[in-house]
């Protein structure tokens, strides 16, 4: 049985756009794209008007190959739900006011009850010193928060035969 997962926009952005110079940054890139060709199912995966609203962003020709992969994915509209909840997980204490897009990333994930979020955000989304915080304040509105991942998670370790 294949889960459900909410692309965020870190994603995208690592599947579309040029391979980095920075090795950290580059290694990140060939996971994710080794992930989307190997593992994907992309039926299964979901992305926002929050994911579609930051990629139209920055060089129009990265833009366009951003809009491209979000094409393949299954879409669903933002709504005051989503954006309520996103509030409250900066006003609760989870994300900080800069991490406005984080947060309605994270709500949307939760309300559509999908079982992943995949991110390579680190800072804001897929970071054990914010999933307490984030899962007491889903626990207060009886919602479930989806599993924080990166594609390096879902890999199995097959990252080991990446092609550099």
């Amino acid at each position: 049985m294949h889960q459900t997962v909410y692309i965020d926009t870190s994603i995208i952005c690592y599947l579309a756009d040029p391979l980095s110079h920075n090795p950290y940054t580059r290694t990140c890139q060939l996971i994710t794209r080794q992930w989307w060709e190997q593992r994907c199912v992309r039926e299964m995966c979901y992305i926002s008007d929050a994911v579609l609203r930051d990629i139209k962003t920055g060089n129009p020709a990265r833009i366009e190959r951003r809009l491209e992969v979000a094409d393949q994915l299954v879409h669903f509209p933002s709504s005051d739900r989503i954006r309520s909840f996103a509030e409250l997980l900066i006003l609760g204490g989870g994300l900080t006011a800069k991490a406005r897009s984080p947060a309605e990333h994270v709500a949307s994930a939760a309300l559509k009850q999908l079982d992943l979020l995949l991110t390579w955000n680190c800072v804001d989304i897929a970071n054990a010193r914010k999933y307490q915080a984030l899962r007491r304040l889903m626990v207060l509105k009886d919602i479930e928060l989806p599993e924080l991942i990166t594609p390096l998670e879902l890999m199995e370790n097959s990252y080991e035969n990446l092609r550099y």
